[in-house]
C-alpha cells in the first residue's frame, strides 16, 4: 500500500493481535492507518470503526472540494496535510484511550492487591486469636471442645 500512490489516501482499520502495543503500530509508519482494533473485538466495535472511517472520508472530501475550488494548486497540498493531521489526531486519541485503560487496569489491580493483603491480615488475626484461645483454655485447664 505504501508504494501505490493511487491508494495512499485509502483509510485502513487494522485488526491486531491482543495486547499489541500502540508503540509497535506507530513504529510501522503507516500513514493510511486511521484506526485499529485488538482481537477479540465485538462486531459493534468494528461497525463503529467503519462508521468513523466513513465520517472521516466525508469530512476530508468536503474539505478537499472547498480548498480545490478556491486554489487548485495549494488545495492538493493542504488536503494532504489535513489528512496527515487528522490521522495524527486519531492516533493521539487512541493512545490517550489506551493510557486511560491501562491506568484503570493498574488502579483495579492495586485495589485487588490491597484487598488480598487485608484478607491475609484477617486470616492471620483469626489464626492468632484461635491460638491464644487454645493457650488460655490450656492454662485454665479446660479442654478445647472444638
Amino acid at each position: 500500500m505504501r508504494e501505490k500512490k493511487s491508494i495512499e489516501e485509502v483509510p485502513v482499520a487494522m485488526l491486531t493481535e491482543e495486547n499489541l502495543s500502540l508503540a509497535k503500530i506507530l513504529r510501522r509508519d503507516m500513514d493510511y492507518l486511521v484506526d485499529y482494533l485488538e482481537k477479540p473485538f465485538k462486531p459493534s466495535e468494528l461497525s463503529d470503526a467503519v462508521d468513523e472511517i466513513l465520517e472521516r472520508i466525508k469530512k476530508i472530501s468536503t474539505l478537499k472540494e472547498r480548498i480545490s475550488e478556491k486554489d487548485p494548486e495549494n488545495g492538493k497540498a493542504l488536503s494532504k496535510a489535513f489528512v496527515a493531521w487528522s490521522r495524527t489526531q486519531m492516533i493521539h486519541e487512541k493512545l490517550l484511550e489506551k493510557l486511560k485503560q491501562i491506568k484503570t487496569e493498574c488502579y483495579n489491580h492495586e485495589k485487588i492487591s490491597k484487598i488480598q493483603k487485608l484478607m491475609e491480615g484477617e486470616k492471620q488475626t483469626i489464626q492468632q486469636t484461635k491460638i491464644k484461645k487454645e493457650e488460655i483454655l490450656e492454662l485454665v485447664g479446660v479442654e478445647n471442645e472444638y
